[in-house]
């Protein structure tokens, strides 16, 4: 998934440079992104300059290749330090670039202890409404709404508790909440469509009924 890459002796190197170096509003950029001390790098295609931090963070929570959230990843400075969330507003993406030859890049690190919530929402389809098929609960083929701000959201982590399986398997599991309120919600237009469509009134109370039910079954219930 990423270009394994190291940096620590180029990094400083590239920092001496980076001011006498052209940098366009919209490049491609890499990421060198931090797991377990290791580097590996990743492109971003048309990031702009000018883009606060919080907006690099929605970009990077769309890559479908890192899905990264707000709890799970750090910036640092073009001095290897790492910014703190609560200092994140006084950065734009270009106050954080380094040259990287004929392009730039900037550094994250990921911490895998933390929940990544645009990763949950792939994983566990929570964009998607639910449909009982044979006593099996499964996702919705087409999406009804879409959750707004994926990189702003946190996960409350409430408990962890463990589970022995054999003699020396132990399992650590934790429970986790989100809280969601009907403003962080889009309903899809497709959506909104098919439920007029059904309700059309020059149908009778049966079609619209069938309909609904077609309706269901293409972008599942919510409760």
């Amino acid at each position: 998934m990423y270009e394994q890459h190291n940096i620590d002796n180029e990094s400083n190197e590239n920092i001496q440079h980076s001011e006498k170096t052209s940098l366009g509003d919209k490049q491609h950029i890499n990421v060198i992104i931090i797991i377990n001390n290791e580097r590996h790098k990743f492109t971003i295609n048309e990031l702009d300059k000018s883009s606060s931090l919080k907006e690099v963070r929605k970009r990077l929570s769309t890559e479908k290749n890192l899905l990264l959230g707000r709890q799970n990843i750090y910036f640092y400075d073009r001095f290897k330090e790492k910014i703190s969330r609560d200092y994140e507003n006084n950065y734009t993406l270009e106050k954080i670039l380094i040259s990287d030859g004929p392009d730039f890049l900037f550094c994250i690190e990921i911490d895998h202890l933390m929940p990544s919530f645009p990763r949950i929402v792939q994983r566990f389809d929570l964009d998607r409404g639910q449909i009982f098929d044979n006593k099996v609960m499964n996702s919705a083929n087409k999406k009804a709404f879409s959750i707004k701000d994926l990189h702003e959201k946190n996960i409350n982590i409430q408990n962890e508790y463990s589970i022995n399986i054999g003699e020396s398997n132990t399992v650590y599991n934790t429970t986790s909440s989100v809280n969601f309120s009907q403003k962080d919600l889009l309903v899809n237009d497709d959506y909104i469509k098919a439920i007029k469509g059904a309700l059309d009134d020059s149908k009778s109370i049966e079609e619209q009924r069938k309909a609904l039910d077609q309706v269901g079954k293409e972008y599942g219930y919510f409760w």
